[in-house]
């Protein structure tokens, strides 16, 4: 579902989400202490056309326009993971066809965007990422996914003493997945890299204050979790319970946490204590097959 044109259909999408962080602001159950991070999580495929992908030189604009969206001074305290925006690229002399899945992590506030914004690469990819990708070939076949990414990450050196691979963010574009912002090290996993254990994998001993995973069918894995003792780690899927996305559903978020050693989990979907409140924008009924979705308000937790 989408607009057919990719500028309004991303500037539709960006008004959604405009629409839903508002929502969410004016929520009673906010805790407002500028010592409390909030952190809003949208799923895997929120941007993402039509056609299941946007031209790739479209992405830097979905990025520019999201960061302006919250650069504002009542978002100082607020972290905004922004799902992910699907993009493609193709050579149709020699039907070459590659995919991008990327997830922009953005600080809000009135300081400068790109300081504190985060750009994440999915790594690995599964076939539901371009659920419409045989139509962008002229002779209406599919071109083979070329992720050379992949490949040119696994080449990069290792950068940081403790990670043995290449996860850490050099750049805040390179698509690395490890960071830290505002003192905090962070992990950021897309879906089927959560399930393949990319962190976890990347960084030893567990070290995570905070490990996000934006994904649409994929559950928080206790065996792919790198958090610290204290550290938390939070999901949120786009996909229903059983994995469609049949309209009224529930959209399921997690968070969990490590306390001694052991892992502790609390999910809105199955009764925790998270507030549910059904968002109301009419524009997303033209835009997603669920329409809006709703938020689910976790209480404040120490870190």
């Amino acid at each position: 579902m989408g607009n057919p044109s990719t500028n309004q259909d991303y500037t539709l999408r960006c008004d959604v989400v405009d629409q839903a962080i508002q929502q969410a602001v004016r929520q009673d159950s906010i805790d407002n202490n500028p010592r409390c991070l909030k952190i809003y999580m949208m799923p895997e495929f929120f941007f993402r056309g039509v056609n299941g992908a946007y031209p790739v030189d479209r992405t830097s604009a979905v990025v520019l326009k999201l960061q302006e969206l919250v650069r504002k001074p009542e978002y100082e305290d607020w972290l905004f993971v922004f799902g992910t925006i699907l993009s493609q690229s193709i050579d149709t002399g020699v039907d070459r066809y590659q995919a991008y899945n990327h997830c922009l992590v953005q600080k809000g506030g009135a300081g400068p965007a790109e300081d504190d914004g985060r750009l994440i690469i999915k790594e690995f990819k599964s076939n539901i990422d371009f659920i419409a990708w045989q139509r962008l070939s002229a002779r209406n076949v599919p071109f083979p996914l070329m992720d050379e990414w992949t490949d040119h990450l696994s080449r990069l050196p290792s950068s940081m003493a403790g990670i043995p691979s290449s996860e850490w963010q050099l750049r805040h574009d390179d698509g690395h997945c490890i960071f830290v912002l505002d003192g905090l090290t962070i992990g950021v996993e897309i879906c089927l890299d959560h399930l393949m254990q990319r962190i976890k994998n990347s960084m030893t001993p567990p070290a995570l204050d905070i490990q996000l995973v934006t994904s649409c069918g994929m559950q928080l894995m206790d065996s792919a979790l790198n958090l610290r003792d204290g550290g938390l780690a939070f999901c949120t899927d786009g996909a229903a319970l059983d994995g469609s996305t049949h309209a009224g559903r529930p959209y399921k978020t997690e968070v969990k946490t490590v306390t001694n050693g052991q892992i502790q989990a609390m999910t809105a979907t199955h009764g925790g204590p998270a507030q549910r409140v059904p968002l109301v924008i009419s524009a997303a009924a033209a835009l997603f097959f669920g329409g809006a979705g709703s938020l689910e308000i976790y209480p404040a937790l120490p870190l």
